[in-house]
């Protein structure tokens, strides 16, 4: 025990022999959630980070982390080096509850800030019009409902494939649910008047 405490770089002798980035692969595989492809996505470039080699528990080291979300920055944009290096970094902790590590190697250090100026475009009132307006030979309708619902209701796609009739209050219009990716209860929304009767 005082050993673990003196030494944040000890780790169990039978760590050194486990492939990471294989574990990590498993490990995303085994758990389907909606962040997955994210997941998954980091995984593979904190491969490209380290080349073409078998990595231990053992060489993932704080000072790794803060060279990878440096790598990060150069490699992607936007939210993408914040978007990676977090999702992996919960990858990491989630070995450290599976004793695949003894502590959180990536502990302390700070995830790229996202760039700013990248800024994600929000339609105007008249672009919003527009879009609802806008129709062609072909059109899917389940699609364009979903598009209008969720430009009234800001509501992801993962969200919306969950949703059941069950999930509105169809007396006060108010629409409640779980977030596919976390489970946790979202704040109540209203409804626009007239919503409801457009989703039949």
């Amino acid at each position: 025990s005082d050993r673990l405490h003196a030494n944040e770089y000890y780790r169990p002798k039978r760590q050194s022999s486990i492939d990471v980035i294989s574990w990590m692969h498993k490990h995303c595989n085994d758990n389907q959630t909606q962040s997955k492809r994210v997941k998954l996505k980091a995984v593979d470039l904190f491969k490209e980070f380290i080349g073409d080699r078998m990595i231990t528990p053992n060489e993932i080291t704080k000072e790794l982390g803060k060279e990878f979300a440096s790598w990060l920055t150069k490699r992607t944009n936007g939210e993408s080096p914040n978007t990676y290096f977090k999702r992996l970094h919960t990858i990491i902790r989630q070995g450290v509850e599976e004793k695949i590590f003894s502590n959180d190697p990536f502990l302390g250090v700070t995830a790229p800030e996202v760039d700013a100026g990248y800024r994600k475009e929000v339609l105007t009132a008249d672009e919003v019009m527009r879009l609802i307006q806008c129709r062609y030979d072909g059109q899917n309708e389940v699609i364009r409902k979903y598009v209008i619902f969720a430009l009234y209701t800001a509501i992801r796609y993962g969200d919306a494939k969950e949703l059941t009739w069950g999930c509105i209050d169809t007396t006060n219009e108010i629409l409640q649910f779980r977030q596919s990716k976390t489970r946790n209860q979202v704040k109540p929304i209203p409804l626009k008047k007239g919503l409801l009767e457009y989703l039949d």
